[in-house]
C-alpha cells in the first residue's frame, strides 16, 4: 500500500515537470502578444494624430488671414511684415512665434514684442517702440532711450533734434553708468522746466561720474552740476535763471557753477 502511494506521487511529479516548459512557451507567447497589441494600438494613435496634424496644417479653416500689430508706426509694420515673411498660405499651427517674436526684437526701433495666436484666422503681434531721448557721441551718433540705452546709429533720414551727450569714456560698465546718470538728468529737467527757460537743453557733457556741465540753446553759459546734488541745485538754478532774465544780462553769463559749498558762482564775460 505504502509502496503504491510512493509510486503515484513521482508518476504526478513526472507530470507536473513535463508541463512546465508548456507553461513557460505559453506565458512568453502571451506577452509577446500583449506587446504587439500594444505596438499596433500605440501605432494607430501616432497615425491618427499625424493625419489629425497634418489635416488642419492644410486646412482652410486655420489659416492665417489678418495680422493686428499694435503699438507700432506704419513703416516699422511694413517692415515687420517683410522681416517675417508673414502671407495669407501660412497655417497658425506652424509659426513659431517664439522665433518671430525674437526677429522682431533684432529691430532696432523695437524694445519688446509679444506675439500671440487667435484662433482661427488670426495673429496678434504687440510691440513696444524704441523712442529717442537723446543723442549719444561715441564713434558716431547714436539714440538713446529714456533708460540710457543705445539702441540705434543716427542716419541721415533720421531727426536730430535732441540732446546731445559728450564725454562718454572707459569701459562698457562704466560707459553704461553714465549713460544711465545723463538720463536721470535729461528727466529731471523735463519735469522741472515749466516757467525756468531751461526747455532748450542742447548738449550734456560728462566730465567724470560726479560731474556734468550742461549747454542750453536760450543762454550761452556753461552749467556746472553736481549728479549727487541735482535735484537741489536745479532748484537754484530756477533762480538763478529767473533773476538773470528779470536784470537782463542772461546772454552775459559765461558759468554758472551750482558746485559751490557757499550756493552759486556766476561768471560773466568781460564788457
Amino acid at each position: 500500500m505504502k509502496r503504491r502511494t510512493v509510486l503515484r506521487t513521482q508518476r504526478v511529479k513526472r507530470r507536473k515537470k513535463g508541463l512546465r516548459p508548456l507553461k513557460i512557451l505559453w506565458t512568453i507567447f502571451s506577452s509577446a502578444m500583449k506587446l504587439v497589441v500594444l505596438l499596433f494600438f500605440l501605432a494607430g494613435i501616432s497615425l491618427f494624430f499625424t493625419y489629425s496634424y497634418h489635416y488642419f496644417v492644410n486646412s482652410p479653416l486655420l489659416k492665417l488671414e489678418h495680422v493686428e500689430i499694435r503699438g507700432a508706426n506704419a513703416s516699422l509694420k511694413k517692415r515687420i511684415m517683410e522681416v517675417c515673411h508673414l502671407s495669407a498660405n501660412t497655417s497658425l499651427l506652424t509659426l513659431r512665434l517664439d522665433e518671430i517674436r525674437q526677429i522682431i526684437e533684432r529691430e532696432p526701433w523695437v524694445r519688446s514684442a509679444r506675439v500671440e495666436r487667435r484662433f482661427p484666422h488670426k495673429l496678434i503681434i504687440d510691440v513696444e517702440m524704441e523712442h529717442p531721448y537723446a543723442l549719444v557721441l561715441l564713434d558716431g551718433l547714436y539714440y538713446m532711450n529714456r533708460w540710457g540705452e543705445v539702441f540705434k546709429q543716427l542716419e541721415e533720414k533720421d531727426s536730430a533734434d535732441y540732446p546731445v551727450i559728450t564725454g562718454i569714456s572707459g569701459p562698457g560698465a562704466h560707459i553704461q553708468r553714465q549713460l544711465k546718470t545723463a538720463a536721470h538728468v535729461i528727466g529731471a529737467l523735463a519735469k522741472n522746466n515749466e516757467g525756468s527757460g531751461l526747455n532748450r537743453l542742447s548738449e550734456v557733457h560728462v566730465v567724470d561720474d560726479e560731474h556734468l556741465s550742461l549747454y542750453f540753446s536760450e543762454f550761452p553759459a556753461e552749467v556746472q552740476i553736481t549728479v549727487g546734488n541735482f535735484k537741489l541745485e536745479l532748484e537754484k538754478l530756477k533762480r538763478i535763471v529767473k533773476h538773470l532774465k528779470s536784470t537782463g544780462r542772461i546772454q552775459m553769463v559765461s558759468r554758472i557753477n551750482l558746485d559751490s559749498r557757499v550756493g552759486a558762482v556766476v561768471s560773466f564775460e568781460r564788457g
